[in-house]
């Protein structure tokens, strides 16, 4: 993305700012400070039933009352998340839309991509069993089609006390309709002290000493996936993690579509705090450098160039 465009979408966005979203902020903070309200009011509610219920129980057992206050506390939880989600969600469904309009050809939806499993079949993460997903991005960028996914990607196993869960993924998956010809399979990961096989993929060595250091590669066709993994795609790839502060990174490609895992550990393009007012433009000036931030990094991979 060169600077004239980059200015070009940068004051588009000031402008729907200033004259479509502003004006509308005030009505939020309005639901916002109602909220709190109702959630303090709800939370005292919660609070002194639980208490009741706490020492009613200890007079029964001692592990009664440690459930009956923990039970109190789940409720006061989600009472408080299902009333600022509503307002999160309303806001995003009236502005969601605007900021898109800055970006051609980019439209934003929360509807769960219709294979979930996707991400694991590639081979991009590890197996996992529980997912969330918030954000969707779909676009068309230079004639590359595209999908910024933000999943959230668990595996639970166990029962009661022996129950865990652990996160595969918390950030963005990027899906890229790559302008190639390839068809082989291959998977960038984290480097690991296991050296396995995976989606039964040979594990191959590059001769990136900084880049073998970093990551292990898979594939069923060591031509294809030195043609793909080139020197300046590798310390791309390798870069990509500390521009967006991720704790990993990985990627795959398979049938022409580029895979690119980000595991920030952190929510992305949120334009709400329930803690926070409503009466600026931190949130969104955040969030617009966010998805920015993906079209730069299409241009970084350069993959809306052909391949053979």
């Amino acid at each position: 993305m060169d600077n004239d465009t980059y200015k070009k979408i940068k004051l588009d966005f000031q402008d729907k700012y200033f004259k479509v979203i502003k004006p509308k902020l005030a009505y939020y903070e309005e639901k916002r400070l109602a909220g709190q309200a109702k959630w303090k009011k709800q939370k005292n509610t919660v609070v002194l039933i639980g208490t009741i219920l706490t020492i009613g129980a200890f007079f029964i057992h001692p592990q009664l009352a440690f459930m009956a206050g923990f039970m109190a506390l789940i409720v006061g939880l989600i009472i408080r998340t299902s009333i600022a989600g509503k307002i999160n969600l309303e806001m995003k469904q009236d502005f969601m839309p605007i900021v898109c309009e800055c970006f051609e050809n980019l439209r934003w939806s929360n509807v769960r991509p219709a294979r979930t499993s996707e991400f694991y079949d590639v081979g991009l993460v590890d197996y996992y069993n529980r997912t969330s997903f918030d954000d969707i991005f779909i676009g068309n960028y230079k004639g590359v089609h595209f999908k910024i996914i933000e999943a959230d990607l668990k595996y639970e196993s166990g029962s009661g006390k022996n129950r865990s869960v652990r996160t595969i993924l918390y950030g963005i998956i990027l899906k890229i309709e790559a302008n190639s010809t390839n068809s082989s399979h291959t998977i960038i990961r984290p480097d690991s002290l296991i050296k396995g096989t995976i989606k039964n993929l040979k594990r191959t060595e590059l001769e990136d000493v900084i880049f073998e250091k970093k990551f292990d590669v898979y594939t069923n066709d060591e031509v294809e996936a030195r043609v793909v993994i080139t020197a300046a795609f590798m310390e791309r790839l390798n870069n990509i993690g500390k521009v967006f502060k991720a704790y990993s990174t990985s990627c795959a490609f398979l049938n022409n579509a580029v895979y690119v895992a980000l595991d920030t550990r952190k929510d992305m393009f949120e334009i709400f705090d329930f803690n926070k007012p409503i009466d600026g433009a931190e949130f969104f000036a955040r969030m617009f450098e966010e998805l920015l931030s993906i079209y730069k990094l299409i241009d970084y991979l350069e993959l809306g160039q052909k391949t053979t």
